[in-house]
């Protein structure tokens, strides 16, 4: 499964990032062909689905459960000292569009909160109060002094807490928003000119609604523009921060739209998605390619009206290419992998890594839709009347007062927070 687009901040859109549930997958045609950075490449197996981040001069940063790697162009994978034993539990980069910065879940530590400085280290600049968790962070595109977070403490509700600094992290404050209900919430985006307006996704265990959340004065109180009763994996802000995208992965809800910076919202396609990505000119998102009609990531030029499929994963080349070879370490692992990915496999769909939640295991995704060519005498379809879906990068939070149905939810939207909404240099996947 794919569960997290990315790119470098103002890049060329030719360079994307996808994460899936057997590695890194990476582009440089927008998206028609992809290679493979491998687990073991990466230092780590099993089924931590990793938060990724990228910085303008094309560096990768990866959130492991007991580290932080990062790589140029899939080759010469790096350990982090700073960072070494921590649990990254999501990461994005600086408004500068050139650092990362880094939140950690570490069992038995404060949460902390670390920027990278200009010689390429981590400072660990702020820490959470004692029993929480730190699940997304961004950083104000317009201000950077201003970070906001989300966070935790799962022995005891209410659920939803939201943090903000004014100081560069140093100073870390729950502004205890008041919540029609309690929910657990994810850092969703931040308007790339108005440092107080932003957008957070709440999921409910209880009842399995997602609230879109909008806040005009830097996180002190929320109001609710979006609700639907399913989970909304994907979200996504175009750069200029005037058009939202919102989607579920149960196409019966599909994708929603807004192009008044998160006021008002409109269903737009009946599509199932994992995640969402926008960029200068496309909507890009993840689907299931083992389900019918199902593809690794599509393609939207006209603002999620119609989807195109770019790539399935039968169009993954193989390992990325390390002076004109591919990685060592991805050599051994390819041809199970290679097998399990080709469409009329036997195997097809099958260990190809934790594919984690799957809200809807048997609903085939809806074919493709083109739009209509220039020729055609017919308007395009209205949208559909109704429907709603989200993405955060990182491990799964562990909430043993959250019913089983809850924390199963819970866990795949902390892997998607932003689906991911860093165009504008600084600002998500819950799976961004």
């Amino acid at each position: 499964m794919a569960q997290v687009i990315t790119a470098p901040p103002d890049g060329d859109g030719k360079t994307l990032y996808m994460r899936s549930t057997f590695g890194v997958l990476t582009s440089t045609d927008s998206g028609k062909h992809f290679r493979w950075l491998c687990e073991e490449a990466i230092g780590f197996t099993g089924s931590w689905d990793p938060p990724i981040a990228a910085t303008r001069d094309k560096r990768l940063f990866i959130g492991l459960e007991k580290g932080l790697r990062v790589t140029k162009g899939g080759c010469d994978v790096k350990v982090v000292p700073e960072l070494e034993g921590e649990l990254v539990s999501d990461l994005s980069v600086q408004p500068d569009g050139i650092h990362a910065m880094v939140i950690t879940a570490t069992a038995g530590k404060p949460a902390g909160l670390y920027l990278e400085n200009a010689k390429g280290q981590f400072v660990r600049v702020g820490e959470g109060p004692t029993g929480y968790r730190f699940d997304t962070l961004d950083a104000a595109p317009s201000k950077p002094e201003r970070i906001y977070l989300t966070g935790v403490d799962y022995t005891k509700k209410p659920y939803g807490h939201f943090f903000r600094s004014d100081d560069g992290g140093k100073t870390l404050v729950d502004t205890q928003p008041k919540l029609e209900k309690d929910g657990t919430l994810f850092l969703s985006g931040i308007d790339p000119k108005n440092p107080d307006r932003l957008y957070v996704r709440e999921i409910r265990s209880e009842d399995g609604f997602t609230e879109i959340l909008v806040s005009d004065d830097g996180g002190k109180t929320f109001r609710s523009t979006l609700s639907r009763p399913t989970a909304l994996y994907g979200f996504t802000l175009a750069p200029d921060g005037q058009t939202l995208y919102a989607v579920a992965a149960d196409a019966k809800e599909g994708l929603f739209r807004s192009d008044d910076r998160g006021e008002h919202w409109k269903s737009v396609l009946k599509v199932g998605l994992t995640c969402l990505f926008a960029n200068r000119t496309s909507v890009y998102g993840c689907s299931n390619p083992f389900q019918k009609g199902g593809y690794a990531i599509g393609e939207s030029k006209d603002k999620g009206e119609h989807f195109l499929p770019l790539a399935g994963f039968a169009e993954v080349q193989g390992p990325v290419l390390c002076d004109g070879g591919p990685i060592s370490a991805c050599v051994a692992p390819w041809p199970k992998i290679q097998a399990n990915l080709l469409p009329g496999s036997d195997d097809a769909g099958t260990d190809v890594g934790d594919a984690g939640v799957d809200p809807s295991p048997d609903a085939a995704a809806p074919a493709p839709t083109a739009p209509p060519s220039a020729s055609s005498s017919s308007a395009a379809s209205a949208p559909p009347a109704r429907s709603g879906c989200g993405c955060a990068a990182g491990g799964s939070p562990t909430a043993p007062l959250i019913p089983l149905l809850g924390i199963a939810t819970l866990l795949t939207i902390s892997r998607r927070k932003r689906g991911s909404s860093r165009v504008h240099g600084g600002g998500r996947s819950p799976l961004g």
